[in-house]
């Protein structure tokens, strides 16, 4: 036990625990209630997060003052910290209890209490967790991990020269958090510096909970715990990080005693013993009996200390065919003090950044895979000013408003080159007169306009897609389809495809579109022999009609049927609604997978007239009694129940 916390380094300052140990506040309670999942399963008093977020202004006031008792001022938890268990089976004929997975009911009180200290627990993870770690560290994904790992996998393969091959284990814990000594945490958690009092408010939530297991609805006899660490208490994930920290600190006293091999893609690059992703592990050792037998001690001592069992290890020298692959360029400039943008940036781009980097010799999958995408974020790219001396003001994306962010003025001045050169010296201001002088009108307007922080920082790199400044793939694929045309035939074969993916195993014919002037028009049959009323297969017709509509954006669906029970219809006569009987026989009369990928059969080409012009004649009225114009596009889906008509 001394020997793995000689390996903690003090990390926790009094600056930190004097955040830590602040008086709470009533914001952080509601801060807390707001970052909870609103209908989760509830625990013994049977009360969701959504009851307390909804009649917050009729329970609030005595929910902050019983939690402020407790956070403030030590009240007891017990009356409050009862967590009632209930066994999923993970098999169809489960036979034993390592067949059923424990799922914790937690109260929301005690939730939000646990919920509150953690928010403050993980203002300080990032400076006290191993960079190995990647899970639960607000600024680290485990995906991080998963590339790093793709990386040395990758330069293992390709080593040419040294006698000794280079291995990687990848350990599998066994009900890691059940396994979790609580003396452990506090040893740790002391170690680095935590002071003894947040230490025993944690504890305190962890060690004051009574169980009770929920059997055919039936509650048990209350019990208490020694150790393990509940899956649904917000602290959870957190305190686990403090137990891996010994396999960590055995790592790295082993690696600092020369006893064990450390990982490099290159040189220059940090050296990596092993990569942990929340409570699963990778190790990265050299292929000789003494590299194995260093290894199998230091598993050894780090069961005997933290109680946690490696159920299975698993060797590879390959594994790059599996693990999906994120879009991270974005964090590699956002973050390039991670253990992941050192590496890459050792290997692939020393000498400059990730925006000016090449493919290079001999790269990696991943590093195809990420060098592939920054065609996309060099157009979605912008600048967020701080002190200004890295932005071009002529090259860079910089400029709020504009379609590209960039200076569209020709006349460029050459004595002023970085957006510094725009804000005075004296002061955190922009230089209006120079400003004034230099840019067009509407671009003066603009740069006044962006905000200069009072306190000077670094200029960092924004993504223009989201007001947030953060790459999503919602937003990423915006900006590659953005301006784009598709033509008929392929805008039938995207909802063909959608509905494929709509209607899984069903059995169906698919569905084709066809534009005819402004117009969508789709058809789909789906053969349903469960369909138990006239009703039910309008109200199924109607879902798979809002389904497609929402996917393609419109802002507008129009659904005509002709049964009045089905209440989001625009009801239409039977004869009216011919339309939809007729392509709909059809369909079934040809027995193809399309029939409406050029036009409509001819059988329908008056009736579809007829129908469009009705339909407009309808939306015009329903436009003059909303007093608004309708603008909007939408899609119109003529509704048929064929169950009627089948033989």
């Amino acid at each position: 036990m001394d020997y793995i916390l000689s390996g903690v380094q003090l990390c926790i300052s009094n600056s930190m625990n004097h955040l830590l140990l602040a008086t709470y506040a009533e914001g952080e309670i509601l801060e807390a209630l707001k970052g909870m999942v609103l209908t989760k399963a509830s625990g013994a008093d049977g009360f969701p997060a959504i009851f307390y977020q909804k009649y917050w202004h009729i329970v609030g006031k005595e929910t902050c003052e019983f939690c402020l008792d407790i956070l403030n001022n030590g009240h007891s938890l017990e009356d409050i910290n009862r967590t009632q268990l209930v066994l999923i089976p993970k098999t169809a004929n489960p036979s034993n209890l390592k067949n059923y997975r424990p799922i914790s009911l937690c109260t929301v009180i005690y939730k939000i209490i646990a919920k509150t200290v953690a928010n403050r627990l993980q203002k300080v993870l990032d400076g006290c967790i191993d960079d190995a770690q990647s899970a639960f560290v607000p600024g680290r994904l485990i995906s991080d991990n998963v590339l790093l790992a793709y990386e040395v996998l990758h330069s293992f393969k390709n080593k040419k020269s040294g006698k000794k091959g280079s291995m990687a284990l990848k350990l599998d814990m066994s009900k890691a958090y059940d396994r979790v000594e609580w003396p452990s945490i506090r040893g740790m958690m002391a170690n680095m510096g935590f002071e003894d009092r947040f230490i025993s408010l944690i504890l305190h939530c962890v060690n004051s909970v009574q169980y009770s297991i929920l059997i055919n609805g039936e509650e048990g006899s209350n019990f208490r715990a020694s150790r393990g660490l509940r899956q649904g208490d917000p602290l959870s994930p957190y305190l686990f990080l403090f137990c891996g920290e010994r396999l960590s600190a055995l790592m790295r006293l082993a690696s600092q005693e020369g006893k064990i091999f450390c990982a490099k893609v290159c040189r220059s690059a940090p050296p990596i013993t092993h990569l942990m992703f929340a409570d699963d592990c990778i190790l990265f050792g050299e292929v000789s009996r003494r590299g194995i037998c260093v290894l199998k001690d230091i598993l050894e001592e780090y069961e005997a200390c933290s109680g946690q069992c490696i159920l299975n290890l698993r060797c590879s020298t390959n594994p790059e065919r599996y693990l999906g692959l994120p879009n991270v360029g974005c964090r590699l400039l956002r973050n390039p003090n991670s253990l992941l943008a050192r590496t890459l940036k050792a290997k692939y781009f020393k000498e400059s950044d990730f925006l000016n980097s090449r493919l290079g010799n001999l790269p990696s999958f991943t590093w195809q895979s990420i060098w592939a995408a920054k065609g996309l974020l060099l157009k979605g790219l912008g600048w967020r000013i701080g002190n200004g001396k890295h932005v071009s003001i002529w090259e860079d994306a910089w400029i709020l408003g504009n379609e590209d962010f960039k200076i569209q003025h020709t006349n460029v001045n050459m004595s002023i080159l970085k957006v510094a050169d725009l804000i005075e010296a004296n002061g955190r201001k922009w230089n209006s007169e120079l400003i004034c002088n230099t840019f067009s009108e509407q671009e003066v307007e603009r740069i006044l306009y962006i905000p200069l922080s009072l306190y000077e920082h670094e200029d960092f790199v924004i993504w223009r897609g989201e007001p947030t400044g953060e790459y999503s793939v919602q937003s990423g694929n915006k900006f590659i389809h953005e301006g784009e045309v598709k033509t008929g035939s392929q805008i039938t074969v995207f909802v063909k495809k959608f509905m494929l993916e709509l209607d899984g195993l069903k059995l169906f014919i698919p569905v084709e579109r066809l534009c005819i002037g402004s117009w969508i028009i789709g058809s789909k049959i789906v053969m349903n022999s469960n369909i138990p009323s006239a009703f039910a297969a309008e109200a199924v017709a109607c879902l798979h009609a809002l389904q497609l509509g929402l996917h393609l954006g419109l802002k507008e669906v129009e659904i005509e049927g002709d049964s009045w029970t089905t209440c989001v219809f625009l009801f239409t006569n039977r004869d009216a609604n011919e339309v939809a009987h007729l392509i709909t026989s059809e369909g079934i009369r040809r027995r193809e997978s399309t029939y409406l990928a050029n036009q409509v059969f001819s059988g329908a080409v008056e009736t579809v007239a007829e129908d469009r012009r009705r339909t407009e004649s309808m939306r015009d009225l329903r436009s003059r009694r909303r007093g608004e114009e309708d603008g909007n596009v939408s899609l119109n889906l003529f509704v048929e129940d064929f169950s009627r008509r089948r033989e």
